[in-house]
């Protein structure tokens, strides 16, 4: 239905937005010009349970790995 579709959307919108503040996040936090092509990667491919579990990590992390581990 038209609904589902806008919901979809919305959610989409969500998780984009999450993706990018992280990415930003990232590269503040590690002192990076841009991520490495892995992080991007996953980052693309993520669901918004990921990224925002990726998102409490970092604050911990002592490398760009740990966030992911």
């Amino acid at each position: 239905t038209r609904e589902k579709g806008r919901e979809e959307g919305r959610e989409e919108g969500r998780e984009e937005g999450q993706r990018l503040i992280l990415e930003r996040q990232l590269r503040l936090r590690f002192q990076l010009r841009s991520l490495p092509v892995a992080v991007e990667r996953r980052l693309a491919a993520a669901t918004s349970e990921d990224l925002t579990l990726w998102a409490e990590r970092i604050f911990s992390a002592k490398t760009i790995d740990d966030v992911f581990a």
